[in-house]
């Protein structure tokens, strides 16, 4: 295990700008923001309102790997922070607050807020319990021509008392202005510091310099002098030899003057920040920065201000961060890959930092249940201690879902113990063989050429991966060669050839281990073997019925046909109708491809009237098997019989003989249902059962008769009463149900 050095300490920042005694004087209306201990494991390790964070890739100012970090914005009191044990420094990004916008005049513009200090600088603070935050608020934008008001916006305030510059007063009154104008703009404030004070040391960001007014005296006199937008604050580059500390309110710029004078923004908070001046378009100078060893200042835009989202502060910020406890960045398979049905894997484990303390205890593979058993595990440094391979291998390994967990709790950066934990992404473990599910033959578009489909039970590898000498042809059927495979996903294609078929021999082949692999290198294990036999008698077909019969109460009816061997190339042109008074036609067959013994097609017929008859005819050769012979040998044809004319009784008689009578009926058209259950009886007396015989169908005719048998002789009147269960030869029933005699 390797052993680290602890991190040199850095450099202590010593600016001593202002004493502790001046400090302690400013300090009003402070609110303390004490940091909690490290959460718990599995939370976070920052205290709460922290954020822990990774240093974003590039950066070069945090010298943090991973950090806990805080956002301070603006507040009329002063915050604390409290640093948590063990940290001993802290790094500061701050910014001064912005100055306001200068008042218009005539329409034009008053000008910008200048720019905004900025700070960056990594402390000491090894001994300090106490970190005090004031951040600087935005300077007030200034007034518009008119009148009133006559004295500038206030600055931006500081609860330690770096406040921006007032903007400055007007340039003249609007009595005083001419009978052509009514005063120029107000400059905008100056923005207040934002600082960061421990012990006896301060850390200032200036705030910015507020825009300076407009003055448009001659706008609208082409013989007038033109003055134009008032110009934006600007940031000091020196101190300036005027001015006093309290409050940052020194004497600002007074510009240059002019006839109809504009006022200046006011100048910005800091150690030199002036008030505004009272005759100029300028705008105020910016606060100055801090200096001192290790610190960074500039100036940036004010929109340059890194918010956190969601914050609608217009004031600095300060941004505050310190080392976290060390923790596990990534952990990445070295392989790279989802699924894998290697033996050993190997994984890389970086850390935010060099750490020491990572062996074994430190990592575990989880998964499905029985993969994770049995893996042997090795843990390798591959630099000074931030970065280390974990090894994994395994005699016999199963298929399940593997990964590496690695705990961060068991090390240590120097006294900083490790938190939380990180898991790789998943492996799937596959070390299952395809299997075949399914061989099927195909007609190729070349006679004497076959089409073989064979499925497997997963996708499987690369047709150029294919070891063709573990297949071999075993039947009766020889002279055959293998040419075009073709692989898509688990699907083999590849085509079969002889030059001579011999009727009533048989195909056979035979695909033994290691024939193919799966997409991650798991050989065939299961041979397979099957086969077809070699037939080239014509293909034969029939319809399963000679005559389909439509009635009034449906016009769909289904068509199937028969062949006598699978068959392919069936479709919807292969059948016509050379007479069709039933006028009929065809839907999609199904199944909509081969190979199948069975197809069916729907069938509609919409004619009306009495036996409106179609043919339905099969062309020859329609289809082929899958030696390619083609069937059938001659067209095969079915009739379409469609009657929606009901029958009815066209006569009837009675011979009554005794307790009996003898019927005679006669029907429209042929009747192919007549039952005896279709009888009833009614008439008087009523007295009595009646029964009847099963009516008998005379010769080929559309006469019948039946007999109706009482218990005594009549007396009276009897009839017949005929229900629909009485149906000519396509199902419409009779609709004449009752006849007296």
């Amino acid at each position: 295990m390797l052993s680290m050095p602890r991190l040199a300490t850095r450099k202590k920042f010593s600016a001593g700008l202002v004493s502790a005694l001046a400090l302690a004087l400013a300090f009003a209306g402070v609110t303390e923001m004490r940091s909690a201990p490290p959460a718990a494991a599995n939370a976070t390790p920052c205290p709460s309102g922290w954020t822990f964070t990774e240093r974003p890739a590039g950066n070069t100012e945090i010298p943090y790997g991973v950090y806990c970090q805080k956002t301070f914005t603006y507040s009329p009191v002063t915050q604390v922070f409290t640093p948590p044990s063990g940290v001993t420094e802290i790094n500061i990004e701050s910014y001064g607050a912005p100055g306001g916008v200068g008042g218009s005049d005539a329409g034009q513009p008053g000008g910008q807020s200048g720019p905004v200090g900025r700070l960056v600088t990594t402390v000491d603070i090894t001994g300090v319990s106490l970190v005090q935050i004031s951040v600087g608020g935005a300077g007030g934008n200034g007034f518009g021509s008119g009148p009133d008001p006559t004295s500038g916006p206030a600055g931006g305030a500081s609860s330690f008392g770096f406040s921006g510059g007032a903007g400055g007063p007007r340039g003249c009154t609007f009595g005083g202005c001419g009978s052509d104008r009514g005063g120029s703009g107000v400059g905008g404030a100056g923005g207040a510091a934002t600082v960061v004070s421990f012990s006896a040391q301060i850390l200032v960001a200036g705030g910015a310099g507020g825009g300076g007014g407009a003055n448009c005296y001659g706008c609208a006199n082409p013989n007038g002098s033109i003055e134009g937008p008032g110009r934006n604050g600007v940031a000091a580059i020196s101190l300036m030899s005027a001015g006093t500390i309290a409050g940052g309110v020194g004497a600002g710029d007074n510009g240059s003057g002019y006839r109809f004078n504009a006022s200046a923004g006011g100048g910005g908070g800091g150690l030199r920040g002036g008030a505004g001046g009272a005759a100029s378009l300028d705008g105020g100078n910016a606060g100055l920065n801090s200096s001192g060893q290790g610190v960074t200042t500039s100036f940036v835009a004010a929109s340059s201000i890194p918010r956190p989202v969601g914050d609608l502060s217009t004031g600095g910020i300060a941004i505050l961060r310190y080392q976290a406890v060390p923790i596990a960045s990534s952990v990445t398979s070295v392989e790279g890959a989802s699924v894998s049905s290697a033996n050993s894997h190997s994984f890389i484990v970086t850390f935010s930092e060099a750490v020491t303390g990572f062996d074994l205890a430190d990592v575990q593979l989880t998964g499905t249940s029985g993969s994770v058993a049995g893996w042997i595990l090795s843990v390798t440094a591959l630099d000074a201690g931030r970065t280390y391979r974990v090894d994994a291998s395994h005699p016999n390994a199963q298929s399940g879902t593997l990964a590496l967990q690695v705990s961060a709790t068991g090390v240590a950066a120097g006294d900083r113990v490790g938190f939380g934990s990180r898991t790789s992404a998943t492996i799937t473990v596959d070390r299952t063989p395809p299997t075949v599910v399914s061989a099927t033959f195909n007609p190729a578009s070349t006679p004497g050429k076959i089409e073989v489909v064979v499925t497997f039970s997963e996708a499987i590898a690369a047709a150029n991966t294919i070891d063709w000498s573990r297949f071999a042809f075993n039947g009766t059927s020889t002279g055959w060669t293998t040419e075009s495979p073709t692989v898509t996903g688990s699907t083999l294609k590849f085509v079969v050839s002889s030059s001579s078929l011999v009727d009533g021999t048989r195909l056979q082949f035979a695909i033994s281990n290691g024939f193919i692999s799966d997409l991650y290198g798991n050989s065939l294990l299961a041979a397979y073997q099957t086969g077809i036999e070699i037939d080239l008698d014509p293909v034969t077909a029939s319809f399963s019925v000679e005559t389909v019969r439509q009635n009034a109460g449906s016009q769909q009816s289904s068509v199937t046909v028969n062949f006598t061997r699978p068959v392919w190339g069936l479709a919807s042109n292969d059948f016509s109708f050379p007479t069709n008074g039933a006028t009929c036609s065809l839907g999609s067959i199904s199944p909509s491809s081969g190979p199948s013994t069975s197809y069916t097609i729907p069938l509609t017929c919409t004619a009306t009237g009495n036996n409106n008859l179609s043919t339905l005819s099969l062309r020859s050769g329609a289809v082929s098997d899958f030696a390619s012979v083609a069937g059938p040998a001659s067209t095969v044809s079915l009739s379409v019989v469609r009657d929606t004319v009901l029958p009815t009784i066209t006569n009837i008689a009675g011979t009554v003989i005794g307790t009996r009578i003898e019927y005679s009926v006669t029907f429209s058209e042929a009747v192919a249902t007549f039952p005896a259950s279709a009888l009833t009886s009614t008439g008087t007396p009523s007295s009595g059962t009646w029964s009847y015989s099963t009516p008998v169908r005379v010769g080929t005719s559309n006469n019948w008769t039946f007999t109706a048998t009482g218990v005594s002789p009549l007396n009276g009147k009897h009839a017949p009463v005929f229900g629909s269960a009485i149906t000519d030869l396509n199902g419409n029933a009779l609709n004449l149900s009752l006849i007296h005699i």
